[in-house]
């Protein structure tokens, strides 16, 4: 009579269930891992334009009132949206003090070429995103009224400098009210901006 060895290994129904539960366990986690790292998305774009809003200050400070702009006699502040990159980009340009030939030639609006903000992602021409990708975009209150205006609509906030990114959706809203636009937005400030 022949002895048969023990089997060693799995069977096939074994295999699928240990599949099965590990497929299980991955899509109960998966909503987990998503949500902290949104959070911490969040939590970054919230401490760059912080920084960005405390750099601005300092530039502020630093120049005797002046904003890292070239000064010209300004009816409104500017707000945020497409028409806004370039120029956040060029307050970047100052607050880095990268010599660019356009915006800060031979450092004009920077001449102590004091690096007020520093990034996380070199750039030489203002570029600084966020984590979903798009230019954070700054506010200042170019009119020199002490306020500024989140988005066409929305009550006045009483800082000279506001730092703002789109949020997860990629969208500025259209007003101060909690709509799908503008629900995500992430600022120096809480938003929406209020008296």
């Amino acid at each position: 009579m022949k002895k048969t060895s023990p089997k060693l290994g799995f069977t096939l129904i074994e295999l699928l269930v240990v599949i099965a539960i590990i497929a299980l366990l991955a899509g109960l986690l998966f909503p987990a891992i998503s949500s902290a790292m949104l959070t911490a998305k969040k939590a970054k774009a919230k401490t760059v334009c912080q920084n960005i809003e405390t750099a601005i200050l300092a530039y502020k400070n630093e120049y005797n009132g002046k904003l890292p702009v070239v000064q010209n006699n300004y009816s409104k502040d500017n707000e945020v949206g497409t028409s806004n990159e370039q120029f956040s980009k060029n307050v970047l340009i100052v607050l880095m003090a990268i010599d660019d030939n356009n915006v800060n030639d031979n450092h004009k609006l920077n001449h102590k070429r004091i690096v007020f903000l520093e990034t996380d992602v070199p750039t030489d021409d203002g570029t600084y995103l966020d984590p979903w990708d798009q230019q954070y975009q700054i506010i200042l209150d170019l009119n020199g009224d002490k306020k500024v205006t989140y988005l066409s609509g929305s009550s006045d906030h009483r800082k000279s400098a506001v730092a703002v990114s789109s949020g997860r959706n990629r969208k500025w809203g259209a007003n101060n009210s909690k709509d799908d636009d503008n629900e995500d937005n992430i600022a120096s400030v809480e938003l929406p901006l209020l008296d």
